[in-house]
């Protein structure tokens, strides 16, 4: 999308946007005052947003953790993003006080259609914030979310241009994340990355706001995930060992990524370590939550978090007895 025209006068443009060579949007122009100015990472990951309005600039820096935006500097002022299972932004907190600034709920809405709440905290203050699902951002003159190759319509939850390679790339050629954006997301506009490979007659995941809800829908899934709760004590009474530092009950953070970022196609050995590892941390994790917290965006996240290893120990667990045998033979080691 080039410009924005008025539905009532097509000759007038609302906003213009212009991209760099690589199709990424690098500057939108909203009326004859107000503009924003973007910059990007060498992946595409959106870094730095300034916003010019009547002459003053508020410039937004995006922290990254792999492909998960944690934070983001607003004029210098650190504030925490919290994010679903598919990393997509659903609060943010000040750094501070903990309180909630912006909030986009998932609750009933899984397409993306409701706005996002500015001023959760009814200070008088609103947060503008505008990145959505991966790789969108929300234009709030159109309603649309700039989807990098394509435009997003949230409201009907299909895209506004076709797909480029048309009908090789499914029949729905308008389609988002194969109609299922609960599961899948599509960062460049261009293909589905399915970054929650979890059966959907098996589990829902469902980003709330305030929490991540994973349900069981069928007997075998409720089934599935009754083994695994069976079996935690076995796997969480393995050593973890780190060099010369002796023994601990939880793998270090960089572990716990590591086995998050096992591939269900990974070798037998590779899962059974990756699904000893999730085990252990979410044991750990569970432990470590401190009711006194609860309604605090630290809490949240840490129960966000439990959800995101939960759901990718899931699909691990079902593959290893698929292909390799029995989970409760699985043990940790091998660093």
């Amino acid at each position: 999308m080039v410009d924005f025209r008025s539905g009532t006068d097509p000759s007038m443009i609302v906003s213009r946007y212009e991209y760099n060579a690589f199709g990424e949007r690098v500057r939108k122009y909203v009326g004859l005052t107000d503009q924003s100015r973007y910059l990007y990472d060498d992946g595409g990951q959106l870094l730095v947003q300034d916003r010019i309005s009547g002459g003053v600039v508020s410039t937004q820096e995006i922290i990254w953790l792999d492909d998960m935006p944690i934070g983001v500097s607003v004029d210098g002022a650190l504030h925490g993003i919290l994010t679903d299972h598919l990393n997509t932004p659903r609060a943010i907190f000040q750094n501070g006080t903990q309180k909630y600034v912006w909030r986009w709920d998932a609750a009933d809405d899984a397409f993306g259609e409701n706005l996002a709440s500015e001023d959760p905290d009814a200070n008088g203050t609103l947060f503008q914030f505008d990145m959505r699902f991966p790789g969108q951002l929300f234009d709030v003159e159109s309603g649309m979310h700039y989807n990098y190759m394509r435009d997003y319509d949230p409201s009907t939850g299909r895209y506004l241009q076709s797909d480029t390679i048309g009908l090789a790339g499914g029949i729905s050629t308008y389609g988002y994340g194969n109609g299922n954006p609960v599961s899948n997301a599509d960062p460049s506009g261009l293909f589905v990355a399915i970054l929650a490979r979890i059966a959907l007659k098996d589990l829902i995941l469902l980003g709330a706001g305030t929490s991540l809800l994973v349900a069981s829908r069928t007997e075998p899934g409720q089934q599935l995930i009754n083994n695994m709760a069976s079996t935690m004590s076995n796997l969480t009474a393995q050593s973890w060992t780190w060099g010369d530092d002796g023994t601990r009950s939880h793998p270090t953070h960089a572990e716990e990524n590591d086995a998050l970022n096992t591939p269900p196609g990974d070798d037998c050995n590779n899962l059974a370590w990756a699904i000893a590892a999730l085990t252990a941390a979410i044991e750990w994790r569970k432990g470590d939550l401190n009711p006194s917290h609860v309604g605090l965006a630290i809490y949240v996240n840490h129960k966000a978090r439990i959800a995101i290893l939960q759901a990718h120990l899931t699909v691990l667990w079902r593959v290893y007895q698929e292909r390799c045998g029995d989970p409760n033979l699985c043990v940790a080691g091998g660093y």
